[in-house]
């Protein structure tokens, strides 16, 4: 959808026989020029085609194509750090930095390939880490009561 700002989000299917001369670029964000010229620069149809014809890859896969899953439950660390400021007697507002590691793990795909069932597959070293910003705020629900200060004594 070239008239939208975000651009396509969808996908299409391309017959592996497909001319390319029907294959276009219609993104408005970057130059296309030499795509427009010839769609191999972005998309190398007719090159997969010799790669092909030469023996040096397979044909293109059915519409079954191939899909794989793994499932896994992870026990993990987090550490962070934010800061909380009282904007009003109701609202703060915070800002936190989290890291959250899960460690390494080996992972075995099973799955379909072609409509044919198969197990423990494409090992796959794994590492999963995460960085996050939050920027938020918290309201406090008083229902009528005035709020009161918080003392410390020792």
């Amino acid at each position: 959808n070239i008239a939208d700002e975000l651009g396509d989000l969808g996908y299409r299917i391309i017959p592996p026989d497909v001319d390319p001369a029907q294959l276009m670029v219609t993104h408005h964000h970057y130059d296309h020029t030499d795509a427009d010229a010839d769609i191999n620069v972005v998309f190398p149809i007719e090159v997969l085609r010799d790669l092909e014809a030469d023996g040096f890859i397979g044909g293109p896969p059915d519409k079954k194509g191939l899909h794989l899953t793994d499932s896994d439950t992870r026990i993990g660390w987090t550490t962070g750090v934010g800061i909380e400021f009282a904007a009003l007697p109701n609202l703060t507002i915070f800002l936190e930095y989290d890291h959250y590691d899960f460690g390494k793990r080996n992972l075995l795909f099973d799955g379909t390939y072609r409509g044919n069932l198969i197990n423990d597959v494409l090992p796959l070293r794994n590492r999963q880490q995460m960085d996050t910003i939050r920027l938020g705020f918290n309201w406090l629900f008083n229902w009528g009561k005035a709020p009161t200060p918080v003392v410390a004594r020792y």
